[in-house]
């Protein structure tokens, strides 16, 4: 990649195999803008968006729901989560939501469909990581309580409870809200925050 002249240009090598897909398409983003989302520069997508390892996988990812609202591929839906919402979402790509966990909406949750439902931490000192892929086969749940558990790293940043996650029909369900009934872990968990072991 480089600069001649004011144009842009990208340059693939010519024995990439079945990688070529790959690379070309993650190149083409940083053309568009875009930054890597390897590990190393504070983010964690994994192998799930093109600029997360889109150089290396024969069958390249898709742009992340962020990448995606970027180029103005998507709008997120955004979804309050001081009021409790029921939530459905189909695997369209043009369709994500959004969940502010701040008033200014610096941090926030992004919430995808693709095989699962894909919950994506945008801001709080990261620029974007997969917190997870939903319903896990031991959990239907986000919380700040569940196991692996959610809270916002930013000062002031609301709680939110993504609970009753369910794949049905090429579509996510879920409900969105401040709180939600606990299970026995979570319950556990609360009554044991703060308390150390012996006590």
């Amino acid at each position: 990649q480089g600069v001649v002249e004011g144009v842009e240009y990208l340059l693939l090598p010519g024995d990439a195999g079945d990688r070529a897909a790959a690379i070309a398409a993650h190149e083409f983003m940083h053309l568009l803008g875009f930054d890597d989302k390897y590990d190393d520069q504070k983010s964690a997508v994994g192998r799930w968006c093109i600029l997360g390892a889109g150089f290396s996988p024969k069958d390249p990812p898709p742009p992340c729901a962020e990448c995606r609202e970027r180029l103005g591929w998507t709008s997120p839906s955004r979804v309050d989560p001081s009021v409790k919402s029921a939530i459905v979402l189909d695997a369209d790509p043009a369709r994500a939501v959004r969940i502010p966990l701040t008033s200014d909406g610096a941090e926030s949750l992004l919430l995808e469909m693709r095989e699962r439902l894909f919950v994506w931490h945008v801001g709080g000192g990261k620029k974007i990581e997969l917190v997870g892929r939903y319903p896990l086969e031991t959990s239907d749940r986000l919380t700040p309580l569940s196991d692996p558990s959610f809270r916002g790293r930013s000062v002031g940043a609301r709680s939110v409870w993504i609970t009753d996650i369910r794949i049905e029909h090429g579509k996510a369900w879920f409900l969105v809200a401040p709180e939600a009934p606990l299970t026995p872990l979570e319950e556990w968990r609360r009554a044991n925050v703060g308390k150390r072991l012996g006590d």
